[in-house]
């Protein structure tokens, strides 16, 4: 190889290793948003069951009322 080769080679090993830098931080800010997008669904995915729980004892609590005023508006009339 002649000089003129080894200072090509040498300029494109540079720009490689200028290119793989960012390369590298993007990558690792990916993973970090992934892990980010991840913990925020488990979160979601927590409180919609926290939700439905909720839902159901207030579905619960609307049939107990209704019983009762209907028991109270029967012994009215009696």
């Amino acid at each position: 190889m002649n000089s003129k080769e080894v200072k090509g080679v040498e300029e494109i090993s540079k720009i490689s290793t200028s290119i793989a830098g960012p390369e590298n931080k993007l990558g690792e800010k990916i993973d970090t948003l992934f892990d980010g997008y991840k913990e925020n669904t488990e979160a979601i995915n927590r409180l919609e069951a926290k939700f439905d729980q909720l839902a159901e004892k207030v579905d619960k609590q609307e049939v107990e009322i209704r019983v009762t005023m209907g028991a109270n508006s029967i012994t009215v009339f009696l």
